[in-house]
């Protein structure tokens, strides 16, 4: 990774602000997977007494977020943001009844979502309760026709929609550095259509759709967030200047300090140079120390500027630092070059 400017600027006292772009986390798609007699959904048509069971193979993904614990293999969340999901068409024959047409079922499409999220996940049984998400057909008709009947359903005018109901499951395997997911959603709809005034057709679906993928590792977190919340400083930018008046939070952490010991100044004027200010803990961050003569167009310090020291300071670093007094105008600063996250 470029190595970016988290600390900006030292005209000696002063330090020109920055803007972070924050990391939002990334969502995880699971497919259904293709293993034979894996996401049938069972479909029964009852009308008068009269039923027919078929069958539809879906096929499609789900969009989904854990928020996984990689130390344990073990994720307390399984929220479903949404799905693309198909079925396979389906003919139903009721001879003996009101619908002796038959019934078809055509273009079935489904999405599915957690209803409040984040959906709850027990990590230690990988169980969780199937109500908290709701499952819709969303397109696709289902229509049939009879003696003085008829039965017509446009999904996508008229979606059917359940909250489910029964125990899902979530599988997390370790892959590498990365973890499968495997994910297994019962499904289970009743709906009630009319046919006739007084006459109804129940459309019954169930079963269980299983889908797999691949959770990448999460990044190892950035120790200044550790350090920002035993600071109290958490939640304001990396560039606020909430422990001191001239040295952005970020920069307090690489030059070392904490809350209770940060300096009124970094740099001060001695007969020798401008010197920095040591700090006995060292540097927590590799720091860059920069020059320039006009604000706008900066550089690191060269040989002839360092009289002691370094230009680049590494972590862990407790030395002196010493440069030659600019002449006859100029500045320093200072910049932690840690890698952006």
């Amino acid at each position: 990774m470029n190595n970016v400017m988290k600390n900006l600027f030292f005209p000696l006292l002063g330090i020109f602000p920055f803007t972070l772009k924050a990391q939002t986390p990334d969502s995880v798609q699971l497919s259904l997977i293709p293993d034979q007699g894996a996401n049938i959904l069972t479909i029964t048509i009852t009308a008068l007494g009269v039923s027919d069971t078929q069958t539809s193979l879906m096929t499609g993904s789900l969009e989904t977020r854990f928020n996984l614990d990689p130390t344990t293999s073990t994720s307390d969340e399984f929220t479903i943001i949404g799905a693309d999901l198909a079925g396979t068409d389906a003919d139903f024959t009721l001879s003996a009844g009101i619908l002796t047409g038959g019934v078809e079922i055509r273009g079935l499409r489904a999405s599915a979502e957690t209803i409040t999220p984040p959906g709850e996940l027990d990590p230690t049984t990988g169980f969780f309760e199937a109500d908290q998400h709701l499952f819709t057909l969303n397109r696709g008709s289902i229509t049939g026709t009879g003696v003085a009947s008829s039965l017509a359903q446009n999904l996508t005018e008229t979606p059917f929609s359940s909250t489910l109901e029964g125990m899902g499951t979530v599988i997390l395997t370790p892959s590498g550095d990365d973890f499968e997911a495997t994910v297994t959603v019962p499904i289970s709809i009743t709906q009630i259509q009319p046919i006739l005034i007084g006459v109804n057709a129940t459309i019954e679906i169930s079963g269980e759709l299983t889908a797999r993928g691949i959770i990448p590792a999460p990044a190892s977190p950035d120790p200044y967030f550790i350090w920002a919340t035993e600071n109290g400083v958490s939640d304001l930018p990396e560039n606020s200047f909430s422990l001191s008046s001239i040295l952005p939070n970020r920069l307090v952490y690489a030059l070392g300090y904490s809350a209770a010991d940060v300096p009124p100044q970094v740099f001060s004027n001695t007969p020798a140079g401008v010197q920095l200010i040591s700090n006995d803990n060292g540097l927590r961050e590799a720091v860059e120390i920069q020059f320039t003569t006009n604000l706008m167009s900066w550089g690191t310090v060269t040989e002839s500027q360092v009289i002691m020291g370094s230009a680049i300071l590494p972590p862990g670093f407790t030395g002196e630092v010493i440069l030659s007094k600019p002449e006859p105008r100029g500045f320093y600063r200072l910049m932690s070059t840690a890698p952006s996250n």
